[in-house]
Order: structure tokens, then sequence, then C-alpha cells
């Protein structure tokens, strides 16, 4: 909700150990999750929701006592292989799909085997119900249950393809991964052997310290006639039987703390840092933070999930009807971590690590104060680099700084579609020469001395072949996976497209070519990106800085000519 921020250039809070009363809310948000459950539990009324009792306030309070979100590792910046699963981490990244609602068992009933006693669980911020030993998950459809003020009662929550931030340069990648901390490293135990590794004892330290906040052990499946273990993401009511997976079977294993804490994963993640987020408690968020749509850079935190969903055999998988397509359309955590949201923040799209985010309004106005002493000279140098990358144009530095800066202030024309106001497109033309150098060597010039000053920059070569090789803007695969594919055209928010025409020669562009071209001129003239959803198209409104490099006038309307000397660079 607040996400309360501490940075490198202040002295974080020193962590202490959490009382024996409140759990670790950062190596056990769920411990932490169940005992807010616990204490809403009695008042009936408060369960008819999730947002009937809200975690995200106490939880953003839990943070600031147990040290700040310092102490919370970043997903998109380590390895998931390094992070525990059913910890809290944060998760930076774009909104790429926002995917159907769906529904979870919210509220379930629990019996203890040997006596018959009942408790209240949650399956909020959770994608299995799983039964402790010696108790049984009650199903919702049995007859004894005790109705809505107990029993089966139905949450919802909305599932987000959040991807890592598109063309980001690298010194914003490193100073993401600079100012997250570095998680406690999870050693790899192969065939049931011995740890491998040598550890520091500062080290074995934290891991005891770490272990003693731990979840309980994985607990086993639901062992009943009704069901073997509930899926709590599937359709509303939905069972299916599954057996517990064999957490000693062979093969490399990720051992998570001290003894007893393994799990068989039996997975790679294949270097892939995609995330699918679950929403909850949309309303009370969005108060705070703002709604989410598609192509917004958000920092999410929240509950890693990492299960053995469907992660078995791959033969069983093709051979069952159905199931290539569910796990297309809804991969499972082994192959897409899952992130259960307790909180975010809108980061805007200019993801810089180095600025403190607005939330923290103090060390902003210090951060600004300092640096307006060096404005200047920091501005004579950003325009000397660009003047370079444009062979000595001086101008032209200051207006591609400018259009760096510029962003849509207004939208004229019906349902503001026609014509954005606001930002400056240029279109750089570059000089005939001999041999043609300039013209190679011009486009990527300026596209390396943006990404040295902007966060997030993307060049575009457009010709004949690129344009007729695939779709620019995104669109939803509704054959295979249901889902929107990456697209170039998809980018955050104050993002710089530099599109390349100088290679363009005679071609014959094809339906998908000509659509791409049109989807490029959208942007340059009405800052709109036209979305594909297979049945039909939406656009949607983007404000990305646009620099043309053409060696006459551009193909595309809206950009400012500005023809460049033959000159240094």
């Amino acid at each position: 909700r607040g996400l309360t921020p501490t940075h490198s250039h202040q002295r974080p809070p020193r962590a202490t150990m959490p009382s024996m009363a409140e759990p670790d809310v950062v190596a056990s948000p769920l411990e932490y999750v169940h005992a807010i459950f616990q204490a809403a539990a009695s008042d009936a009324s408060k369960l008819e929701s999730g947002a009937g009792w809200s975690t995200a306030q106490k939880v953003d309070e839990a943070i600031a006592r147990a040290g700040g979100l310092d102490r919370v590792p970043a997903l998109d910046a380590v390895p998931v292989e390094q992070l525990r699963p059913g910890t809290l981490v944060r998760f930076q990244g774009m909104v790429q799909d926002m995917w159907d609602p769906e529904y979870y068992l919210g509220v379930y009933e629990e019996v203890e085997e040997a006596t018959g006693q009942s408790v209240l669980r949650t399956g909020k911020y959770l994608d299995q119900v799983e039964a402790r030993p010696g108790w049984a998950v009650r199903p919702p459809q049995d007859p004894r249950a005790r109705g809505r003020g107990g029993h089966g009662i139905m949450y919802g929550r909305t599932p987000l393809y959040v991807v890592p931030v598109p063309a980001l340069s690298d010194w914003a990648r490193e100073a993401r991964a600079s100012r997250c901390p570095r998680p406690h490293v999870m050693s790899v135990v192969r065939d049931g052997g011995a740890r491998t590794g040598k550890r520091s004892g500062r080290e074995e330290d934290q891991e005891d310290m770490d272990t003693a906040h731990m979840p309980p052990p994985l607990p086993r499946a639901v062992g009943n006639d009704a069901a073997a273990a509930m899926d709590i993401g599937a359709a509303m009511g939905a069972t299916a039987k599954r057996a517990a997976p064999d957490l000693s079977a062979g093969g490399a294993s990720l051992a998570v703390g001290g003894a007893g804490h393994g799990l068989g994963l039996g997975f790679k993640y294949a270097g892939s840092k995609a995330c699918v987020v679950k929403v909850y408690d949309e309303e009370e968020l969005a108060a705070h933070a703002g709604p989410l749509k598609v192509s917004d850079v958000v920092e999410f935190l929240g509950v890693l999930s990492l299960e053995h969903d469907g992660c078995g055999d791959e033969e069983t998988h093709q051979h069952a009807p159905g199931m290539v397509d569910e796990r297309a359309h809804r991969p499972p955590s082994c192959v897409v971590p899952r992130l259960h949201c307790l909180a975010y923040r809108r980061v805007g799209g200019r993801p810089n690590a180095l600025v403190p985010p607005a939330a923290d309004a103090a060390a902003r106005q210090a951060l600004v104060a300092e640096a307006r002493a060096t404005v200047p000279a920091l501005r004579a140098a950003a325009v000397e680099a660009l003047r370079r990358a444009t062979g000595g144009d001086a101008l032209c530095a200051e207006l591609l700084l400018l259009s760096a800066l510029s962003k849509v202030t207004a939208r004229d024309g019906p349902d503001g579609g026609a014509k954005a106001v606001g930002h400056l497109a240029l279109n750089l033309q570059v000089p005939t020469t001999p041999g043609g150098a300039l013209n190679a060597t011009i486009a990527s010039a300026v596209e390396g001395a943006l990404r040295y000053l902007c966060p997030v920059v993307r060049g575009l070569r457009v010709d004949g072949t690129s344009l007729n090789a695939a779709a620019w803007a995104p669109a939803r695969d509704v054959q295979v996976t249901n889902q929107i594919a990456a697209a170039p055209l998809q980018l955050p928010p104050h993002a710089i497209l530099v599109a390349d025409e100088t290679p363009m020669a005679p071609a014959q562009l094809s339906e998908r070519g000509v659509a791409n071209l049109a989807a490029l001129a959208d942007v340059a003239v009405k800052q709109m990106v036209p979305y594909d959803f297979g049945f039909y198209k939406l656009d949607f409104a983007v404000d990305v800085a646009l620099v043309l490099v053409s060696r006459g006038k551009s193909l595309l309307p809206g950009a400012d000519l500005l023809p460049l000397p033959v000159g240094e660079g």
C-alpha cells in the first residue's frame, strides 16, 4: 500500500529479531496474514469479502518495524533460484497483460481427523489449499458446511502477466540490482546428498536466524474422497485429485534453510524473468496507489510462490486432453513464478533506482537540492554527448534533449484520439556522404547517447524485411495462449523510441507490413498504439518520445524535420 522505502544514501534502521508474538513478515508473510485472519474470524461480516479484513496497512507497518524494504529481496534483480518460496519479495516490471478475474476459496473449514474439531482458515495469497498433517479440508459442497457465515466463501483476484521493463538501459538495471538486498543463497542438494559449497560463519548465523522464522514444512495434500487437493485458482467450486509431490525424489533439488525443508522442485527457469502477479483487494490498493493498466511500470510486493503444480513428466502433459492449452494460458509457477500481491506502487515510465520514490518526499527534496548546484555542468555534458552523436549539430542536440523530456499534456479531436499535444517528435535527416558512412552510424550513435542518459530507450529498424516479419503492435494469441505477446511498440510511459529508416529500400509490403507502418504512424501523431484482441482492436494511449532517423523526409507524419550538416562525430 505505502511500500515504505529506505535508500542506500540513508542508513536503514537495523533489522531486529521479531518478537515471538508477531511472525516475521519478511520471512513468513503467510503466518502474519493468518494471524490477521484469525483476529477477524470472530466477526462473520468481515469474512464476506477479502476487503473485510484487509492486510495492506498492517503489512506496511510490519515491514517498517522489520527494517523497511531494504530487507526485502527483488525477484527482478536476483535469480529466482536464490529466493525462498513463501517469503516476501518485490518485483518491478511492466504489466504486459491483464487476465480475466478468477475465483478462489477465500474462507474454508479445516477439520481435525481425530477429534472432529473444525477451524476456519483462508486461501488468500495461496495457490492451493492444503491440509495440515492430521487435518482435512471440508469441501465447499459438504452438507455439514456452516453456510456463508463460516465456510466455503469465495473471493476474487485479478492475475497480471508482468515482464521486466523492456528496453531498460544497462546502468538503470545495474542501479536497481545494487540497491536490492542479496538474498540468502539456497544450497543445491543432489540425490538427497549434503549441501555443496562452502559458507562463511556469518552466512550460517544468517541461516539460523532465517530458519527460526520459516514457514512450517509442507503439509500433505488434502486426503478425502471428495478431493485430494483443491486448486484455488480454478473455477469456483472445482476440485481435482492430486497426489502430494515426492519430496525425496532424486535429481537436483533446492535446500531451503535447515534440515527438513528441502523441496524437490525438479525444474529450471531457463532465464525467464516474467512473473504472474495476483492482485487482491483491488479497490483498496487502487485508492492509494491508483488503478493498474497495461504498460504501467509497477513495483509489486508479495508472497513468492514456486509450487510443484503440474511440472512433472512432459509426456503426460502432451497426451492429456486440453492440458497443453491450459498450461499455455495459465503457466504453472515452476515455469513462471507467481507473486501474491500484498501492496504495489506505480514507478512511472522512467524507472531510475538512483532517484528515491515519490512517496519519500523528504529524500527526493534533499536529492534535488543537492543536484541543483551541478545541473548546469550535467546539462552541458548531456548536450555535448548528443552533439557528437548528431555530427556536431548543437541545435539538434538541444532539441533531442527536449524531445527526451517532453510528454503528452493534452489530446485533441474526438475522444482525444486525433492528435497528441506536448510531445516533440523529431525527424533527423542524415546527409548523403561518400560511401554512406554517416548514414550507417547516425541512428546507432543517437540511440547510444540517449541510452546513457535515459533509463528506457528502444531502437527499431524500419525496412521492408522488418516491417513484414512480425507484428509491432501488441496482439493477443487467441489460438494457443490467449495472451498478449510482447511487441516492439508496447513500451512504458516516457520511453524513447529511435526508429532507423536509413536501411529503407524499395520493397513490397505485406498486409502485416502496412499494419506495422500504420501503427508507427499512430504513435508519431496520435500517441496511440492499436492492440489486436483477435475479434476486435482497441487503441491504447501511450506517451513515447519518438526520434526518426532517415536519409530523406520520413515516411511517417507528425515529426519535425531537422536536416543534419556534415560535420564531426
